[in-house]
């Protein structure tokens, strides 16, 4: 099959009958007209591009016959590629037996999984979408905060919102830092977060809440208690509710 690799009895892209090893025939399968999902293209129409390409799947195995879950999962995986294998392998687990059900899920489905596919795009994919994620590694001296946000492009300050915020944060109480690209997930596998002195400090609200403390920082200081009140339930409004 193009694309997929094999010895040269497989590169028409069929696949004959057989009968396996507990004795159930199979079908003769030609998947040539199937194209491998690339889940390295343009992230803003990739839920849309998957649920095309899983459409098209759907009605060929439907065509074809096929309703063992196990035989599905093991075309799914063979017909999008080495890439999607990567994605999912490192999910389950090599030999792990996951429903085929399971295996439809898409990265951007709101499930207990997305967490852990987002992370795992960004570690297979990010060093070859975004230039920054190259970056060496950083190390500051004692008095230094050493921020670590998500890699950036040519002419893209942040990101992130919340590494945005805390950069912008940093800046306006003068204290001294500096930046570390590298793709690295704090305690709570969020991103950004600070280091310090040797205090790791998550979540950037707990970040300038802490340097505050240790700052001093007086930003705040000329609003009234109303002010900082609505100044509390608009962020909180922004950042927990509006943003997701």
């Amino acid at each position: 099959m193009p694309g997929h690799g094999g010895s040269d009895e497989t590169t028409s892209g069929a696949v004959g009958s057989s009968v396996n090893g507990s004795g159930m025939a199979t079908v003769a399968l030609d998947v040539s007209g199937l194209e491998p999902f690339n889940p390295k293209g343009e992230a803003h129409n990739l839920s849309q591009r998957w649920k095309r390409w899983k459409r098209a799947f759907d009605l060929y195995v439907t065509g074809k016959g096929i309703s063992n879950d196990a035989q599905k999962r093991a075309l799914l995986l063979h017909v999008a590629g080495m890439d999607v294998q990567e994605i999912y392998f490192t999910l389950a687990g090599d030999g792990e037996d996951v429903s085929f059900q399971a295996t439809l899920q898409h990265p951007h489905e709101r499930n207990k999984m997305v967490a852990r596919v987002r992370s795992i795009l960004v570690r297979v994919f990010m060093k070859s979408i975004i230039p920054g994620a190259n970056a060496p590694k950083v190390t500051v001296p004692s008095g230094i905060v050493l921020l670590h946000q998500s890699p950036i492009s040519d002419g893209v300050p942040a990101s992130s919102n919340f590494a945005l915020k805390l950069e912008t944060y940093l800046r306006m109480a003068e204290i001294p830092y500096e930046n570390s690209f590298v793709p690295k997930n704090s305690s709570k596998g969020k991103i950004p977060w600070i280091e310090y002195n040797g205090k790791k400090i998550a979540d950037s609200n707990f970040c300038i809440s802490f340097l505050n403390e240790e700052f001093k920082v007086t930003l705040d200081n000329k609003l009234s208690k109303s002010e900082k009140a609505v100044s509390h339930a608009l962020k909180s409004m922004v950042e927990e509710n509006t943003y997701w």
